[in-house]
């Protein structure tokens, strides 16, 4: 009786890299025989994605194998888009279904329960670098991602990407220009110089745009390293001795954030800064009514200025 083929060393290399998946084409090209493969097939040892991609070893595929299958099935030049490259950058943290795969101009390929692809369109993204699973570039994963939602989501992207450090105001403001079509193009010619002065989240580009500018009230300063406990302020009005925390939209709503904000507070007026803290509603629903309380208290602080009455100011 002939031995049975063992599976080559090249082939499980490769399932491996790609979190156990791999095509009928990649398995013969490293030298697994037919036989071998409908043997490992019938012995229920590999699993099937679908006709031609397999699984190794034959368990439910996870998310990473999901989005190395929906490569596959693409064919060369195919790349992780949207959300699915969003996840793989860490920009987002969560794992969802369908994937979201590019496929070369002119490729068509028909969606799946688990993967959805669309085409490219020449000369608009950089060529994807060498992380795998193949994915596009970080600016290029922020700007589709603007492109695809609302202001509001825009602004979101392009903070969060910045503030986790994953790209720079400068990178994203060169992706831009290889693009003759972008939806919000304005918003971010103009939020990206704020981001690159230290606005971090939606809530600070609010706080700076309808009520520091909109009010004309002094310059703050961004992303001054915290005294004492490290971290960053959110605003410092350094010539005033004034603090400006913003407190996001969905946390400080616990006994331990608001222990933290204390905690924070008493080390800031231990070292001569005062501190106002806003929250969401409140820069967002009442930016006039912040505006005054920042401004009756700057102007107790030293402030020769006189706050502007804005469009929305009654």
């Amino acid at each position: 009786m002939r031995a049975r083929q063992p599976v080559p060393d090249a082939v499980v290399r490769l399932a491996a890299q790609q979190s156990g998946v791999l095509s009928r084409e990649q398995a013969f090209g490293l030298g697994l025989q037919r036989k071998a493969l409908l043997r490992l097939l019938a012995d229920g040892q590999w699993g099937t994605v679908e006709p031609g991609i397999y699984l190794t070893p034959n368990t439910s595929p996870s998310w990473l194998a999901h989005v190395w299958a929906g490569i596959l099935v693409g064919g060369p030049g195919s790349r992780a888009a949207d959300l699915t490259a969003a996840c793989l950058h860490g920009l987002v943290d969560e794992q969802r279904l369908p994937v979201e795969i590019l496929v070369p101009n002119g490729t068509k390929r028909a969606e799946r329960a688990w993967v959805s692809f669309r085409q490219e369109r020449e000369l608009v993204r950089t060529p994807s670098g060498r992380a795998e699973p193949p994915r596009t570039r970080i600016e290029d994963t922020v700007l589709d991602l603007c492109a695809g939602g609302s202001a509001a989501a825009c602004i979101d992207w392009v903070t969060t990407a910045v503030q986790r450090r994953l790209t720079s105001p400068d990178a994203l403001l060169s992706a831009m220009r290889r693009r003759t079509r972008l939806p919000h193009r304005r918003l971010l010619q103009a939020l990206l110089p704020d981001v690159a002065a230290g606005v971090h989240s939606t809530l600070e580009y609010h706080y700076l745009r309808d009520v520091e500018r909109a009010h004309s009230l002094a310059t703050g300063t961004r992303q001054r390293r915290r005294p004492g406990r490290g971290g960053y302020l959110d605003v410092v009005y350094e010539e005033f001795a004034l603090v400006v925390e913003l407190d996001g939209r969905l946390g400080h709503a616990g006994s331990l954030d608001t222990f933290r904000d204390r905690q924070r507070d008493n080390s800031h007026t231990s070292v001569g800064l005062r501190t106002l803290r806003f929250g969401w509603q409140e820069v967002t629903r009442d930016p006039c009514g912040v505006a005054t309380e920042v401004a009756e208290v700057l102007v107790g602080l030293g402030w020769g200025g006189f706050p502007a009455r804005c469009p929305r100011c009654r």
